[in-house]
């Protein structure tokens, strides 16, 4: 019987945890922005503030899950991004927009 609650206290901390450390819209245009200038260089990170993030922020949707938010960025027609943030971290699903 005590081993039920402790692995039910376990779980229900689990969930607590990944509900309050689902990460913002915000945190992901952050981290997509700095995607970007790990890849494209110095230059691109004077305009990413001004420039990068507004256009990364009006072309993504989110779906919440509580748990975990699934982002999807359309930066062109045919380039889209699809991330899963969960505990405070990104997984691209798809990512055709940074394929090199």
């Amino acid at each position: 019987m005590k081993k039920r609650y402790v692995i039910g206290s376990i779980l229900g901390v689990l969930v607590l945890l990944m509900v309050f450390l689902n990460p913002g819209q915000d945190r992901y245009v952050s981290w997509v922005a700095d995607r970007l200038t790990e890849e494209k260089g110095i230059l691109v990170n004077i305009g990413v503030d001004y420039v990068a993030k507004p256009i990364i922020d009006t072309s993504t949707t989110k779906k919440d899950f509580f748990f975990f938010t699934v982002y999807h960025t359309n930066l062109l027609t045919d380039k889209d991004m699809i991330t899963l943030g969960i505990m405070n971290q990104f997984v691209p699903i798809k990512s055709i927009a940074f394929e090199k």
